[in-house]
């Protein structure tokens, strides 16, 4: 069990673990427990962030740590919103996103640490992920939905080539420079994430990382893969248990629309979207939701690709910045520490 005096006493610290959760309940003593050893040699806080769970996940998640790590929502705001609330808390140099589902192997994170300290200009760092049979999935890409994956797709050279170089699992040592990391395990240096603004709010679910990878890389920062750290991720186990496969389907098609309309322009899109509705296999979606967006998408989200830097929570910026900043959000913006 975590002790509450170690984190009060401690004015910085080298990891904040950030770890967003939703009806979690039968995952977050393994997660917290699983990242309180992988971080037992380092000065570090995690820090859990509740999207409103109508389970027992506060509870659980509040008898592992102190009051003020865990933090609760008032409504669900998502993935990306709740990992932004957790850069606010985070008093960490680093911080290291993780879904309640995924458990880093033995040494992976002093890989991904060793990445960032090695190389300023590196942002973020992700471990190669496999499922619970060690199977390697989605870690990474080196392109971006659009053209480039459309290129990709349709030549199957191309596709072989991309995916060993995204995915190098022979490989033990070494980094791979990528275009964008699959949120659901990352380790990216604080002050940048905040001054990027951390995931867009456009973004509900799906899709926030594609963005959020396209940022760093506009903005002149590189994201990295380490195929010698390694995450075991469960995979969609918040989802499952309240959206059926077509809600699912539906949602990341919606959110590859926002995406589109921030970074593609019109005639792109309409183009796009013609594929997407003649590549679609589920016909009632296909005729309901994709055909009307081959004439129309809606309007475009340009203005909305880079959102306002996160402001430090008062006490982190106390620490921080040894001064008080009555501007900085409170702590209830959006949600609430947990009493002890």
């Amino acid at each position: 069990m975590a002790n509450g005096s170690y984190y009060a006493e401690k004015e910085y610290m080298e990891v904040s673990a950030i770890v967003v959760s939703y009806n979690s309940q039968d995952r977050v003593e393994r997660s917290v427990g699983a990242l309180q050893e992988s971080l037992g040699h380092l000065d570090h806080e995690i820090l859990v962030v509740d999207n409103a769970s109508s389970d027992r996940t506060v509870e659980l998640a509040g008898k592992l740590l102190p009051g003020d790590c865990v933090i609760v929502n008032r409504q669900n705001l998502g993935f990306g919103q709740g990992v932004n609330r957790g850069l606010r808390a985070a008093r960490g140099r680093y911080s290291l996103i993780m879904n309640d589902d995924v458990v880093l192997e033995p040494g992976s994170i002093d890989r991904l640490l060793g990445a960032l300290r090695a190389d300023a200009g590196i942002a973020v760092a992700g471990p190669l992920m496999v499922d619970a049979h060690g199977q390697q999935t989605h870690s990474a890409r080196l392109w971006y939905p659009g053209w480039e994956e459309e290129w990709v797709r349709l030549t199957d050279i191309v596709l072989r080539r991309q995916r060993k170089a995204a995915y190098p699992g022979s490989c033990q040592e070494g980094l791979v420079e990528v275009k964008w990391l699959v949120a659901a395990c990352m380790l990216g240096r604080t002050d940048v994430l905040r001054a990027i603004g951390g995931f867009n709010p456009a973004f509900f679910m799906y899709g926030e990382d594609i963005d959020f990878g396209r940022r760093l890389r506009a903005l002149g920062y590189v994201s990295v893969t380490i195929p010698g750290a390694r995450a075991v991720h469960e995979g969609g186990a918040s989802t499952s248990t309240v959206w059926s496969d077509e809600d699912r389907m539906l949602r990341r098609a919606r959110s590859r629309d926002t995406y589109y309309r921030m970074w593609v322009r019109r005639p792109s899109r309409m183009l796009l979207n013609l594929r997407r509705t003649l590549g679609f296999r589920n016909q009632p979606l296909r005729l309901r939701y994709f055909l009307p967006r081959v004439i129309y998408d809606g309007p475009s989200l340009r203005k909305l690709r880079f959102p306002d830097p996160i402001k430090p929570d008062l006490r982190v910026s106390e620490v921080q910045e040894g001064t008080l900043d009555e501007s900085s959000p409170s702590s209830t913006d959006g949600g609430e520490p947990r009493n002890p």
